[in-house]
């Protein structure tokens, strides 16, 4: 948790944006789901760079697994919303393209399971 705070101070500090995201989960076979498993990515030369972890979670509640995590039972849904801290600067990205930021599933997990979602920004 202390990584998130961190990179939220950080943006706090540096006059970075928001960007907040509307998700709905559901949970086909995991006993916990993390919020942790979302981050924002972005397409660089036609590879994806990792960004940042949520500093934000709608319904994040401070229990024994972190505030990020959240329990599903398997086939249940969530409707909540994820925020990140958009900051060029910080990010040391020149000129960036909103167009080429995505949201990533486990995006340091097996490539295989990974999953990416065009938030079509412009």
């Amino acid at each position: 948790h202390t990584a998130y705070r961190r990179q939220r101070q950080m943006c706090i500090e540096t006059g970075g944006k928001l960007l907040l995201c509307d998700i709905s989960v559901k949970n086909i076979e995991d006993e916990i789901c993390t919020v942790g498993d979302i981050s924002l990515v972005y397409e660089i030369n036609s590879a994806c760079q990792l960004l940042g972890y949520p500093i934000y979670f709608s319904n994040a509640k401070d229990n024994e697994h972190g505030i990020y995590d959240y329990t599903l039972v398997q086939g249940q849904s969530l409707d909540a919303q994820i925020g990140f801290c958009v900051d060029p600067a910080l990010l040391q990205i020149d000129n960036m393209d909103l167009s080429k930021l995505y949201l990533s599933v486990n995006f340091n997990g097996d490539e295989e399971n990974r999953q990416f979602i065009d938030l079509r920004l412009e």
